[in-house]
């Protein structure tokens, strides 16, 4: 019975996978893509051409040391790809190693970034071409028992996650700031009032490809980044907020909500309304004439924190990758 599928393995098989889609879509391209031992890809008696995957280092990402459990952690992933091409009409095995081995490196310069799924999630992983020392080589090599060297590349996967069983439960955001100075170590009640952000005046930079949504809710004429209300108080039954979006405009964008609870942690809900951008421009002064979007809570009648987004999605110019953008949060804490 097979072992079941790790984060870790899902990930290299996908990539063997997509490498193997692209480098197939020609008319009379047939390789066969393998992940193993180099040894164990050396064609016996088969007229088939095969390029190998041998995963043979993991590291760990120096900038996810503080990582807990339960949290994903993520690692950098080195691979050796092998070709083992095959005699065929006038062309010589050698020959079509070189040729597999080419369009594995142009595959992979033309798109180093591939958005692969596991467990349900989407992870953009990076592939970046390393260069092999004599002596690494050596070693790799010298533990292939009778295996011939072939020509090969290395590649660095970054970042592969490691995705806990059992998730841990995040904590929840801060909406608001305060700072208090004491002149003693004594305990004392708090006096001063925490004080949430405001929304500045800012104008979206369309200029640039990447640009992102802005956003901030209007309740009552007034923008904001951040509210709270305590649950089943008049103010959140009165509540009447819209959202205001500023971006590229005539660009339509999806709305979606993140929600929080003390029990689940955060989960990311369905989009739930698609409307155009109307402004390039966010400026509290002029919230009154704004061309809004009308929101309501994802749920009222529990404590727990909900955070607005605009997404946008497009397709990137230079390789045609799809790209996910968020606009900033816009945080809602209930308390009970």
């Amino acid at each position: 019975m097979p072992v079941i599928a790790s984060s870790l393995s899902q990930i290299c098989r996908e990539l063997a996978d997509q490498l193997g889609i692209a480098i197939n879509s020609g008319d009379d391209s047939e390789v066969t893509v393998m992940v193993g031992n180099p040894q164990d890809a050396v064609p016996s008696g088969s007229n088939s051409h095969r390029v190998n995957f041998f995963f043979y280092q993991f590291s760990p990402f120096e900038f996810d040391a503080d990582a807990l459990p339960g949290e994903t952690g993520f690692m950098r992933v080195h691979c050796m790809i092998t070709p083992f091409g095959v005699s065929e009409d006038s062309v010589g095995a050698g020959e079509h190693d070189l040729r597999i081995l080419g369009e594995v490196i142009r595959i992979f310069q033309e798109q180093p970034v591939f958005s692969i799924t596991v467990n349900g999630q989407a992870y953009h992983i990076q592939v970046i071409m390393q260069q092999m020392e004599v002596e690494q080589t050596s070693q790799l090599w010298g533990t292939q028992g009778d295996v011939v060297y072939r020509p090969s590349v290395s590649y660095e996967i970054a970042l592969a996650p490691v995705v806990p069983n059992e998730a841990a439960v995040l904590s929840p955001l801060a909406g608001s700031l305060g700072l208090e100075i004491q002149s003693t170590l004594a305990q004392s009640e708090p006096e001063v009032t925490p004080v949430s952000p405001t929304v500045p005046v800012t104008e979206v930079n369309t200029g640039i490809e990447s640009w992102q949504p802005r956003i901030c809710l209007v309740v009552g004429g007034v923008c904001h980044e951040s509210l709270a209300f305590e649950v089943g108080s008049p103010e959140l039954a009165a509540l009447s907020a819209a959202v205001w979006i500023a971006g590229d405009i005539g660009t339509q964008v999806d709305l979606r909500w993140d929600i929080w609870d003390a029990t689940s942690g955060w989960e990311t809900l369905p989009a739930f309304a698609s409307p155009v951008i109307a402004h390039d421009t966010l400026d509290p002064d002029l919230a009154a004439g704004a061309t809004t979007t009308a929101v309501t809570l994802p749920f009222t009648d529990q404590g727990g924190q909900a955070v607005l987004y605009a997404v946008r999605t497009y397709e990137r110019a230079g390789d045609g990758v799809e790209i996910t953008l968020l606009s900033n949060p816009v945080l809602v804490s209930l308390y009970e």
